[in-house]
């Protein structure tokens, strides 16, 4: 059987926040700190929503849209519609996942029946 692995999603709310703290896990100044106050806030409120898009998440709440073409803090050519495609794959591979884990399971219980019902009559009981 395979280890399960805990996963962590690292959002950019997370990421934006980890990229402004210093050592000590603290914000780097006072403006920083209300920006990640803000965040934390936006991300209470939008906590309802499991699927983020990119065009309503914290980071655009606190800091406005992003800019024709750009994604705050993914890098270089990387595009809100890439991003909302690489979303919804993600998406759709979880949830095969979790339905090849239901099937794994089911097969184990349905070979496991078949096994018991090869047994010869005498060693069953």
């Amino acid at each position: 059987m395979r280890a399960k692995i805990e996963r962590v999603d690292i959002s950019r709310a997370n990421l934006w926040i980890g990229g402004h703290k210093n050592k000590m896990e603290q914000p780097n100044n006072a403006q920083i700190a209300e920006v990640v106050d803000k965040i934390n806030e936006s991300r209470v409120r939008s906590s309802a929503t499991t699927s983020q898009s990119i065009n309503n998440d914290p980071i655009v709440q606190v800091f406005g849209p992003e800019h024709q073409g750009h994604v705050r803090g993914l890098g270089f050519g990387v595009t809100p519609s890439n991003v909302d495609a690489i979303t919804q794959s993600i998406i759709l591979v979880r949830k095969l996942q979790v339905d090849f884990q239901r099937l794994e399971e089911k097969h184990e219980q349905l070979a496991g029946l078949v096994r018991s019902q090869q047994m010869p009559p005498s060693s069953r009981q």
